[in-house]
């Protein structure tokens, strides 16, 4: 059953619906099949993505309470292929990362991302 739509507009607040807007519309502007979602937040945009784009998801998180396609985390994606994603959307997570991890994150996402 569908949710009621007072509850969940008032369950995020406006940044929420805000960083969604403009997360969607900077991937979409690539015309992805594929996109890989790391660390899920409040899901908007993977609602977004799935059922009003109808791309292929995949989220990532480091915290398996978000309930992710995968658990891991950004530096370490062995367990996706080269070159699997036409979008990696990372928003709000690599702030977070510690200096010496930045550079093997960055590796990682290029190689798993297909850039053109």
């Amino acid at each position: 059953m569908p949710e009621d739509a007072d509850i969940y507009s008032n369950r995020y607040s406006l940044t929420n619906f805000i960083n969604a807007y403009y997360q969607i519309r900077d991937c979409m502007s690539y015309q992805p099949n594929n996109v890989l979602l790391i660390g899920v937040g409040v899901g908007i945009e993977s609602m977004l993505l799935k059922n009003k784009f109808n791309v292929i998801l995949s989220t990532l998180d480091i915290d398996p309470g978000f309930t992710p396609d995968f658990v891991g985390s950004v530096h370490d994606l062995s367990q996706f292929k080269n070159n699997q994603f036409d979008v990696i959307i990372a928003s709000h997570v690599l702030e977070h990362l510690a200096v010496p991890y930045l550079d093997r994150c960055l590796s990682e996402l290029a190689r798993v991302v297909n850039i053109v």
